[in-house]
């Protein structure tokens, strides 16, 4: 039927491809054959198509006849279907212009198809309304592969439906008055979207719709406000849900609640500090993954099998979780540009990073290759020796043998990378805790031992964080035994495991860092100061691997670098996290500084140079957290002119801090000074005089630097060197101080 049509075609080179397109894929055929006129559009589809140009040829769809809005969807698809797959198959496109397309294909059908079942439900029902008055619409989160703009040609789609507030809408229907709760219409509305696009039990779909991501899966509402999502996720959600969200985007509806939704819920998927805890979900997941695949006999499956695509994702994502809470740079939805960021945060190696993208580029075009064929959302290798050849071909191979040494050349390499992440090492969990937790060397000590092993069947802890201290116990026990003083190590060590008996991810993270394991023995033996930071913040472990003690830094403008980045992420208006974060870095930066000290990789003058440095920085960002505090409520001092002055305070150090001879408990001696005018007044919507203003100054950060808080205290502020001492000014201005310095000062002053 269509050899005429490709018989016409005047271009020989066109004509070749569309004709080897239409040998690999029925699929292919049957649409041509559907609409051979459309041919045409393959002589001009050397580009994606943008949103605009997608909605012209919708609109072309509705204008030429089509019945309503779900058979104009269903043409469109089935059209842009042809361009789509001719441009991938014969690589005009690549993989990622592919994935991309069909992502904002989902897009617009998934918007198109939602503004019509919208409108329906208005007209029968009423508008409803948020309580500001504003229209209420629903909020769809694209995830998995459309959430992350990698939509492969058979894919379905996983959608979660939501709204932002609860009311009620009054409506008429046979003369009568109803009512209809908010929830009652969108989930109205939502079963109108989906069979919009996913008429069940037909072939003939715009896409496969899966609802299962949902909240509570299919258990659950098809749609749920707001609050009841905060809700969940708070307190029922899981690791696997940590994994999806990581693809998330906000498609179709209130673009703008979506968003805002996602942020929200950005700290339940990416932990402020490193989550150790992701590993070991990952290996479990990868575990029921194996069996099943074992038990289907899935070992030909391009996506599950071994070395296959969800290899390759769950290393991307398994950092994501660990890091991306410390690392925004992370918290990326598409793949390739996570490994790319990998590298670049030093992760892992260009090289094991350049063969994850060339074996997912392999994989995944492999993916669409046997797709295309019959348009059905299958990962498994063909078995038919048909279908072998076409797969072959489309991936430029003669035959199917050199095909498959390159697949498994490719599925090799990934196997070998996920096996280093997730691998299993020590004890079996299964083994009693008694027969785990021997000690094997004679000390006092051992009594330690054996009351620390009761408490832990007191707690009655669960049985991941019973593994776990059975995987790390024997290896810590050997490491104390082997220290230079057995019973300090033990006593310290075992004070830290105590502290971090219900934190789970602690216990995991020194089971999966053996350098950081050895590190913490070694220095809790040489320091009870190292050993009691470690104990009262466990946070601090993360600091003890070789890659955090590498990028330790003393130098002032490094140090200003790494704080810029970690304040960045922190909202400008939450001064208490503002402050935790302060004191986290503080804490970070002089543990690994005292930890390179003690283990002679610095002197005690780079040390010390290293803590002033510190200081400094925390200093000044301390005084720009006050300036913005308080120039948001009162504006900025003027000068004599009633211009705004730009001048903060001077900040003197004395002492230790003067003198770059800081120790890790010093306090500071500073004082603080201002500009000579202060008569004027502030120019905000709050006016105080200039003088208040520049007190008010030096008490916010003196209440920023020593306010307690979860992770202590910045720095002790000593104010007592000031002109005049405790009875003088907190702030003098500058001519004040000089005036003082030249006729009132004591000798010991200067």
């Amino acid at each position: 039927m269509l050899k005429p049509v490709l018989n016409a075609i005047e271009d020989d080179v066109l004509r070749t491809e569309v004709s080897r397109i239409v040998g690999l894929s029925p699929f292919f055929r049957e649409l041509l054959e559907q609409t051979p006129d459309y041919l045409a559009m393959l002589c001009s589809c050397d580009d994606a198509l943008s949103q605009a140009e997608l909605n012209d040829r919708y609109r072309c769809f509705v204008s030429e006849g089509a019945e309503d809005v779900r058979s104009a969807l269903r043409l469109l698809r089935r059209r842009e279907m042809i361009r789509i797959i001719f441009r991938d198959l014969t690589r005009k496109a690549d993989l990622f212009q592919t994935t991309a397309e069909l992502s904002h294909l989902a897009d617009f059908c998934v918007q198109t198809a939602l503004d019509d079942c919208y409108q329906a439900a208005v007209g029968r029902y009423g508008q409803p309304l948020s309580p500001d008055g504003i229209p209420e619409q629903l909020i769809v989160l694209g995830m998995g592969k459309l959430g992350a703009y990698e939509l492969n040609l058979s894919s379905d789609i996983d959608l979660i439906f939501f709204y932002t507030h609860q009311g009620t809408l009054r409506f008429e229907q046979n003369g009568r008055d109803q009512t209809i709760s908010f929830q009652e219409f969108f989930i109205s509305l939502g079963r109108q979207l989906i069979s919009h696009l996913d008429d069940a039990g037909s072939i003939d779909n715009v896409f496969r719709v899966d609802m299962r991501l949902r909240p509570y899966g299919d258990s659950g509402p098809l749609v749920v406000h707001r609050a009841a999502m905060e809700k969940y996720y708070l307190e029922q959600g899981r690791d696997w849900e940590r994994y999806a969200f990581i693809k998330a985007r906000a498609i179709a509806g209130d673009l703008e609640g979506g968003r805002d939704f996602l942020s929200w819920l950005r700290p339940f998927v990416y932990r402020r500090h490193q989550d150790y805890s992701a590993v070991q979900s990952l290996r479990e997941m990868k575990g029921l993954i194996t069996r099943q695949i074992e038990l289907n006999e899935m070992s030909h499956d391009l996506k599950l099998g071994p070395g296959g695509i969800r290899e390759i994702e769950f290393i991307a994502q398994a950092h994501q979780l660990i890091w991306g809470g410390k690392h925004p740079e992370l918290q990326k939805p598409e793949l390739i540009q996570v490994l790319e960021s990998l590298v670049e945060k030093a992760f892992l190696p260009v090289e094991e990073v350049s063969a994850l993208k060339e074996a997912y580029v392999f994989l995944r075009n492999s993916e669409h290759a046997v797709q295309a064929e019959f348009d059905r959302q299958t990962h498994l290798l063909p078995g038919g020796e048909v279908s072998q050849r076409h797969l072959a071909d489309a991936m430029g191979y003669d035959d199917y043998g050199r095909y498959l040494i390159a697949l498994e050349a490719h599925r090799t390499r990934v196997s070998r990378l996920f096996a280093q992440l997730v691998s299993t090492k020590g004890a079996s969990p299964h083994q009693d805790i008694e027969e785990v937790w021997v000690n094997r060397w004679e000390s006092p000590a051992s009594q330690q031992v054996e009351e620390l092993r009761l408490e832990v069947r007191k707690l009655q802890l669960d049985d991941g964080v019973i593994a776990c201290l059975d995987e790390l116990m024997p290896r810590l026990l050997m490491l104390i035994g082997e220290s230079a003083a057995p019973d300090i190590a033990m006593t310290r060590m075992l004070a830290i495991v105590r502290s971090v008996l219900r934190r789970s991810t602690y216990l995991v993270f020194l089971d999966e860092n053996p350098d950081a394991l050895l590190k913490a023995v070694k220095l809790v033996t040489l320091s009870p100061w190292i050993a009691d930071q470690l104990e009262s913040y466990p946070i601090l472990l993360y600091e003890l691997t070789d890659r955090a003690l590498r990028e330790v830094a003393v130098a002032k403008l490094e140090l200003e670098g790494k704080l810029r980045e970690v304040m960045r992420i922190v909202d400008v208006g939450d001064l208490e996290s503002q402050m935790d974060t302060l004191r986290q870095f503080k804490l970070s930066a002089t543990v690994k500084i005292a930890a390179m000290e003690l283990l002679d990789k610095l002197s005690i003058m780079q040390a010390s140079d290293g803590l002033t440095a510190l200081a400094e920085v925390i200093l000044e960002t301390s005084l720009d957290i006050a300036w913005h505090y308080l120039e948001n409520r009162h504006g900025r001092p003027t000068d004599e002119s009633g211009n705004p002055m730009h001048s903060r305070l001077a900040i003197i150090a004395y002492g230790k801090a003067g003198g770059h001879e800081l120790a890790y408990g010093s306090d500071l001696d500073l004082v603080f000074l201002c500009p000579s005018y202060i008569q004027g007044n502030t120019d905000g919507r709050s006016i105080i005089n200039n003088n208040v203003f520049y007190v008010r100054f030096g008490q916010r950060i003196i209440h920023i630097l020593t306010s307690f808080t979860r992770f202590g205290i910045l720095y002790s502020a000593d104010m007592r060197l000031r002109p005049q001492g405790s009875k003088g000014p907190l702030v003098a201005t500058i001519g004040a101080f000089e005036r003082y310095q030249k006729s009132e000062a004591w000798t010991w002053e200067h």
